[in-house]
């Protein structure tokens, strides 16, 4: 695996969000940042947040078997 030394920003389209998603991954600060493209502001989680939160969602979700 590739240790992360900077950040990376990826573009994602959302269902039901006008505009693409910017998914930023900041090694440093070990946080994920969301904003709409074109939008300043991002609204920052912490990694160890999001990962807890996957781990309660697993399993509320439509089924993995399709």
């Amino acid at each position: 695996m590739t240790v992360l030394k900077g950040q990376i920003h990826r573009e994602v389209v959302v269902h039901d969000i006008k505009r693409p998603v910017i998914v930023t991954m900041d090694a440093e600060t070990k946080r994920l940042g969301f904003h709409e493209k074109v939008c300043r502001h991002i609204y920052w989680l912490p990694i160890y947040t999001c990962f807890a939160m996957a781990i309660a969602a697993e399993g509320q979700g439509k089924s993995r078997k399709e």
